[in-house]
């Protein structure tokens, strides 16, 4: 049988094909008619037994393709939405006592040179300190009971202290403290920023730091050796204080160890001086003091140990007084 397309009209030759029925009996006219209708009927509703056939395979595929791009958008549209990935934020220099990150549901140990990623949340406990390398190479000094997160050129300090050292940094980036009342950004400088319960405290040992109330109705530019203080009223009141002040105190061992062996007296003195906030009086002694060269490890000591272990040795002695380090012949 010859293939028929539904969709076009169908000619059928009825002669033809009786012709080919090769009857021995010629019929009569009437019998010819009828058996002519026959046959015209029985092809038409073959044709359109087949158009009905093909349009229910078309509607069929339709329908799937249909139904296959809905389940492809489905499928899309359930995916996740891609999140950033993490970027580096700071190698960890030195800790003490227990500094730990979150992962999931679990506090883990922060070890020492690890690296730590943007959107971490740290902590620290009583009686422990964390001092990590920011990709500036700025130092940050995390004190104990403190709790932040990292972010892209960003901490959110929820309860603590940090204090940010930004001269070791040959170019420090832009850094934003953000608290609950505050927004804090450095220009070049080592600050403080203080959060405990509603009260912020900023306080400034060099350079200059910016202030921005939550709100952003308030904005306070602060100078080295002034301190803002923010609490419940809204209100920021700035006082002063001094480079060497007890407020200052915990960053001195939260810093990473130094490398006491082979350095000479001077240039430890000019790092304690620079940790310390004071000035030096050298009464003349800066040459002597680069020959003397020192041993030994002052690691977790407070200041006032430290400068008492490194003097010991020495036939040196010093003196403090009003943020002034003088260095003395040891008899004089």
């Amino acid at each position: 049988m010859a293939e028929h397309t539904p969709d076009k009209e169908t000619k059928v030759d009825i002669d033809a094909l009786l012709k080919q029925i090769g009857s021995r009996t010629t019929p009569d006219a009437e019998l010819t008619a009828k058996s002519k209708a026959k046959v015209q009927q029985h092809w038409q509703q073959m044709v359109q037994k087949q158009r009905q056939q093909r349009k229910q395979k078309y509607l069929w595929a339709m329908a799937a393709s249909v139904l296959m791009v809905f389940t492809v958008s489905l499928m899309n549209f359930n995916q996740p939405t891609p999140q950033p990935a993490a970027t580096p934020f700071a190698v960890v220099q030195n800790s003490q006592g227990t500094a730990e990150y979150q992962q999931g549901n679990q506090w883990l140990p922060i070890e020492p040179n690890s690296t730590l990623v943007t959107g971490t949340r740290i902590r620290t406990l009583n009686d422990s300190h964390l001092n990590i390398q920011l990709s500036d190479h700025s130092e940050l000094r995390i004190a104990s009971n403190t709790s932040l997160t990292t972010g892209s050129n960003m901490i959110e300090l929820q309860h603590g202290q940090i204090y940010h050292d930004t001269d070791v940094a040959q170019q420090a980036a832009a850094l934003t403290i953000k608290t609950s009342q505050a927004e804090v950004q450095h220009i070049g400088t080592r600050y403080l920023v203080n959060k405990q319960n509603d009260v912020l405290k900023v306080a400034v040992r060099s350079g200059q730091v910016n202030m921005t109330s939550e709100d952003a109705s308030d904005a306070t530019t602060l100078q080295s050796n002034q301190v803002a203080t923010l609490g419940t009223t809204g209100e920021t009141k700035i006082s002063t204080v001094n480079s060497y002040d007890g407020l200052w105190d915990w960053t001195f061992s939260a810093q990473p160890a130094y490398a006491l062996n082979g350095k000479s007296l001077y240039e430890f003195v000019k790092w304690y001086a620079h940790q310390t906030g004071l000035t030096i009086d050298w009464q003349n002694l800066e040459s002597p003091a680069k020959r003397v060269r020192l041993q030994g490890d002052i690691h977790n000591m407070t200041s006032e140990q430290a400068i008492k272990t490194v003097f010991y040795a020495t036939q040196y002695t010093y003196s403090i007084e009003d943020g002034v380090l003088q260095i003395k012949q040891q008899n004089q």
